[in-house]
């Protein structure tokens, strides 16, 4: 009898186990990566060669880019005109394992973004030319004081320092002080655009992550993002996923026998 329930426990310990380890190897890994569109030229700490062999050496099974799914097979030229050079070359590079997850608003949703869009047709950016010449709604002392303190980390960035978490902070505070001065002003849709395309940006990556179980995804993203991916990818997508620092994703990185896209 004894020797029934010892065995029997055995055999749970053991379904158990192998559960946790089948449970292990489909969480996915995930590494977001903070870039500084045009000012990776000429960077003296983090350019583009640099962002680009960081991620070679984070050996991602999926890349991720900020360009809208529906233009990721748009032509270099339109491409060219709606989006960062960086997410451009990536998307070139790994070809059928990169994927777009940025989001410019349902207005234009679903179909190519007009020429004369950013200049005339998005409401955000004519709102946000309107708050600029607003006197009542210039930057404040405490935005100012954040604006520097970004510059800083920028002109100085490495990838390592551009992603340790200050940057994030900053960008933060930044836009809850946005929120707070917008509060009850004529120009409140533009914080809510800035947390929605937020949101939106997570769900989209959040997709590909679940439709892919147990792959190394590497997000590349435009530095004011990451601190909202960051927090908002482990609680969308709970134990499935795991977010991992630059460095750990450099120290565990092991070289995958995968076709880079021409």
């Amino acid at each position: 009898m004894i020797q029934r329930a010892l065995l029997t426990l055995l055999m749970c310990i053991g379904v158990f186990s192998v559960h946790n380890a089948l449970a292990a190897s489909r969480t996915s890994s995930v590494i977001v990566v903070a870039t500084m569109h045009g000012f990776h030229k000429d960077h003296p700490g983090y350019n583009y060669a640099q962002l680009y062999a960081l991620i070679r050496d984070l050996h991602p099974d999926f890349v991720g880019v900020e360009i809208r799914p529906e233009d990721m097979s748009g032509e270099t030229s339109y491409l060219s005109a709606n989006y960062p050079a960086e997410m451009i070359a990536l998307a070139h590079e790994y070809a059928s394992r990169a994927f777009g997850f940025d989001w410019l608003g349902d207005d234009v949703a679903g179909r190519p973004i007009p020429t004369d869009w950013w200049t005339d047709h998005s409401p955000i950016k004519r709102l946000e030319r309107e708050q600029n010449g607003d006197p009542k709604y210039q930057d404040t002392a405490e935005l100012k004081a954040i604006g520097a303190k970004q510059r800083d980390i920028l002109v100085h960035a490495t990838a390592i320092s551009l992603n340790d978490g200050r940057y994030d902070r900053l960008t933060e505070q930044h836009y809850a002080e946005i929120e707070h001065q917008l509060a009850n002003s004529p120009y409140l849709a533009i914080s809510r655009f800035y947390s929605e395309r937020d949101h939106r940006l997570c769900l989209n990556i959040a997709n590909v992550i679940r439709a892919n179980p147990g792959k190394r995804f590497v997000v590349a993203t435009g530095a004011d993002h990451r601190f909202a991916l960051v927090k908002c990818l482990p609680r969308t997508l709970g134990h499935s996923v795991a977010l991992l620092s630059i460095e750990a994703g450099l120290a565990d990185s092991q070289p995958r026998k995968i076709v880079r896209g021409n």
